[in-house]
């Protein structure tokens, strides 16, 4: 057992998804109600903001679908070295600038990437070897639209629950 860098339970590591789920479905029911109960706009306006509505509501049923996947597929463990860490910075959709902390790992001959939170990525050491165990990113339709399977050489993972330093091997 190494030294603990990071540990979150499931729960915590999924809550973003299920944060935005939960957006999704309350503006979706919201604008069902709105374009049923507000008489005062037109007809086109009231069933444009239904159709978008039932959309946000397809949008989060097919996420629930997505996260349920991911966390059905279990979590797995790689030991891994860290070859670069990257802070990237990317348009939101508020108009902003996210900010993502991603280690570039690898281990023998697959690649893996790992978006982890601030305060592991200032943990960890580049050249370093760790032990993360994460839950895989899984798509609704990726095995059936992907020509190749490119899983044995890179594999990305937001979804982190532990993260511990190893010895390299």
């Amino acid at each position: 057992m190494g030294n603990l860098i990071y540990s979150a339970s499931p729960l915590t590591a999924f809550s973003g998804g299920i944060l935005v789920i939960g957006l999704l479905f309350l503006l979706g029911v919201v604008g069902i109600f709105w374009a049923i109960f507000n008489r005062k706009e037109r007809p086109i306006t009231r069933g444009v903001m239904g159709c978008a509505a039932v959309f946000l509501l397809l949008v989060g049923a097919g996420s629930v679908a997505a996260m349920l996947m991911q966390w059905q597929s279990g979590s797995r463990s790689a030991s891994v070295r860290v070859e670069e860490k990257k802070v990237v910075e990317s348009n939101c959709n508020n108009g902003g600038t996210c900010t993502s902390y991603l280690l570039e790992t690898v281990a023998g001959t697959k690649y893996y990437d790992f978006t982890v939170p601030q305060k592991a990525f200032d943990k960890v050491d580049v050249e370093a070897c760790y032990k993360f165990t994460y839950y895989p990113s899984k798509s609704l339709l990726g095995e059936y639209l992907q020509e190749q399977d490119i899983s044995e050489f890179y594999e990305s993972a937001s979804t982190i629950t532990r993260i511990e330093t190893v010895n390299c091997r």
